[in-house]
């Protein structure tokens, strides 16, 4: 069963996501459902080097989810 997903992403990301997905002769969601499911593997060497790289780039308690819901709620009002 596929389920659709919003996210909120910058929009230069998305530009070079997709010129990437189409240089792969994939859309968008096959690269993101990849990228999804090698999260689901335990293992940090399965990752794509820039990946690896963001880990831990964000201090664990920086964002609140509080905060993030309140975002949501008021973008899309």
């Amino acid at each position: 069963m596929l389920t659709q997903l919003t996210l909120d992403v910058d929009e230069t990301l998305v530009q070079r996501a997709q010129s990437y997905a189409q240089r792969s002769g994939k859309s968008l969601s096959e690269v993101v459902a990849e990228y999804f499911a090698n999260l689901e593997k335990d293992e940090l060497s399965n990752l794509p080097p820039i990946t690896r790289s963001l880990l831990g780039s964000i201090p664990s308690g920086v964002v609140d989810e509080g905060d993030y819901k309140a975002h949501i709620e008021a973008k899309f009002r």
